[in-house]
């Protein structure tokens, strides 16, 4: 709930269209001077000065298949480009707002991040300090309906995208709204304002349904102008007077030249800044108890290369010690089907788990001078794709463990990384891409 509002970071051309042209407070909630949250990083990349317009080199061209004229440009991915698209295409009907998505789900850590649960502090749980449309997404969520621990409030994002968040977007006649688009490139004037942004948007082929693939097969294709076997591409020029950068991955800040940085600032904000450490990553699973067992799987995944032995997931199973089992069950639990009890668990459930599969032994991230390099020949979103593949070998052996000993069934797994803790992790060294 704390990233609805209050981490979008605005780039914008002219300072003075705020000031002048527009007659509403349209703008005024989102500047902050931090950066969009991501499904799983928290500000991982961020912007070093508040206010930057000028920069030094020129953009890479680019070729474009078509052009969209907009007021307002969101880059997004995260919950807070949800919450930007949605404040700024109500608040001037008058304007046109484009608004870019990485996935085919709005919403961030919210919904394709897959952490479906809001968590409420004494001050932010209070109407009076919300924001009208979140009130209004809450309101849509009466009580919590998975019954969850974790927070005031779980529920199903498949829900919560296709009732309230697509709707929702649909009522602004004024919102251009791109699935499946990444930002590749930013263009700028020669005196170095930003002019416009260079976005791919794939729609998938015929070949492999939507999510076959992992995402650390997928993500350098995303970005990607060239039609694939998986995806055909478009790429569009956006270009506008406001940029808002709240992507999932700092696109807008890496590729327009803006200085940044990421990782770890200790001991405080302003402290020496740790670019190789950052926040654990999980990726999440839905998991249903069925009244009967089904055939198990094949096998559980041993453990990641090199022999580091994955977490133990035995609290995903019926002989958990103790009250282990219950409490790991209703901790995330987004649709709850019977007893809501947080002892209680009941056939039909619907359970969120990102338990027992953090990686807490690599960063997303590469080094500084690994995104340089990757700037330099292409950006894809300046990822280890070894990260991804050892985070996506914690989630299966958790999983696999669980419908083998707890009589479960697999219902959905998120491949976009979802954030579970905050932690100092060391540098992945085995950079090989080899495996998925």
């Amino acid at each position: 709930a704390e990233d609805w509002y209050f981490q979008v970071l605005a780039i914008y051309s002219h300072k003075v269209y705020l000031e002048n042209s527009v007659s509403k407070p349209l703008l005024s909630v989102l500047f902050s001077g931090s950066c969009a949250t991501m499904a799983g990083i928290r500000c991982s990349r961020a912007l070093l000065y508040t206010y930057v317009v000028y920069f030094v080199s020129a953009s890479k061209p680019s070729t474009v298949t078509s052009a969209l004229q907009c007021d307002i440009a969101i880059a997004g991915g995260s919950t807070a480009s949800l919450a930007a698209a949605i404040t700024a295409a109500e608040a001037a009907p008058e304007l046109t707002i484009c608004f870019t998505e990485i996935t085919d789900w709005p919403g961030g850590q919210m919904t394709a991040g897959g952490v479906p649960a809001i968590d409420f502090g004494s001050a932010n749980k209070m109407p009076e300090n919300q924001p009208k449309s979140f009130r209004d997404a809450m309101e849509f969520l009466p009580g919590n309906p998975g019954a969850c621990s974790v927070s005031t409030k779980c529920y199903l994002p498949n829900d919560f995208v296709d009732k309230w968040i697509k709707p929702r977007l649909a009522n602004s006649t004024n919102l251009v709204v791109l699935l499946r688009t990444v930002v590749r490139n930013t263009t700028r004037s020669p005196s170095g304002e930003i002019q416009a942004l260079s976005v791919v948007q794939r729609e998938p082929t015929s070949s492999h349904p939507e999510w076959y693939f992992s995402l650390s097969r997928e993500l350098e294709d995303w970005y990607s102008p060239t039609d694939s076997e998986y995806f055909t591409k478009k790429e569009i020029e956006i270009s506008a007077k406001v940029f808002i950068e709240a992507t999932e991955l700092g696109d807008v800040l890496a590729t327009s030249g803006l200085p940044f940085a990421q990782g770890l600032e200790f001991p405080l904000e302003n402290s020496t800044t740790y670019e190789n450490c950052g926040q654990a990553q999980t990726l999440t699973f839905y998991m249903t108890l069925l009244d009967k067992p089904e055939i198990a799987p094949p096998f559980v995944p041993p453990g990641a290369d090199g022999g580091i032995p994955f977490p133990s997931a035995a609290n995903l199973t019926k002989n958990a010690p103790g009250d282990a089992w219950h409490h790991t069950w209703s901790w995330r639990r987004s649709h709850c089907a019977g007893n809501p009890s947080l002892t209680a668990v009941n056939v039909g459930d619907i359970t969120q788990q990102n338990l027992f599969n953090d990686l807490d032994t690599a960063y997303l991230f590469p080094t500084m001078a690994a995104v340089r390099e990757e700037l330099a020949t292409g950006w894809h979103g300046g990822c280890y794709k070894t990260v991804y593949c050892h985070t996506r070998g914690n989630a299966s052996h958790a999983r696999e463990t669980a419908m083998q000993e707890a009589q479960c069934c697999i219902v959905g797994c998120f491949d976009l990384l979802a954030q579970y803790s905050i932690q100092c992790t060391p540098i992945v060294v085995d950079v090989t891409y080899d495996y998925y």
